[in-house]
Parts: structure tokens; C-alpha cells; sequence
């Protein structure tokens, strides 16, 4: 399992997310995937620190969020986002 910063987009809000999944491929596909998204790509250059941590489970954490587009997600209600 890695974990990858990705950049969603849902028409104007832009978030960055970090994505636990089995592969880079797979996390993108998560979040492009995910309601709400219009899109999904990797954040470059990828942070070795993050891409390493052991996660437990495949899914999108929310921390990489300014407070601003963290309460822009949950008023869209985008599933997971009030969760961070």
C-alpha cells in the first residue's frame, strides 16, 4: 500500500487530498472516481515521506486541504470530507 498527494477537481474547487491505495494507478482512479470529481492527477514531486508511511486501508484523507477548501468539501457535501 503507498499513499500519494492528488489534486481533485470539482468544477472551481481545487483540493489536494492524500490517497492510500495499492498503486499510483489505483489512487488516481479513486480520486477521479470519487462524486463530485472532475478530475484527479498526481502532485508532483512526490513526497518520499508520505508515499512510504504503512496505511492501513485504501482511501482519501483529507488533510492536505487549506481550511477554506475543507469547509468548501463539506458544504458540497463530497463524500469523506467532513471526516478530516
Amino acid at each position: 500500500m503507498i499513499s500519494v498527494g492528488i489534486e481533485q477537481k470539482s468544477g472551481t474547487l481545487t483540493r489536494r487530498v492524500t490517497v492510500s491505495a495499492p498503486s499510483i494507478e489505483r489512487a488516481v482512479e479513486m480520486a477521479a472516481s470519487q462524486a463530485g470529481a472532475d478530475s484527479a492527477r498526481v502532485l508532483f514531486p512526490i513526497d518520499a515521506e508520505v508515499f512510504f508511511t504503512p496505511a492501513s486501508k485504501e482511501g482519501i484523507a483529507y488533510e492536505l486541504m487549506s481550511p477554506e477548501d475543507f469547509e468548501a468539501a463539506c458544504k458540497a457535501n463530497l463524500p469523506g470530507a467532513c471526516e478530516a
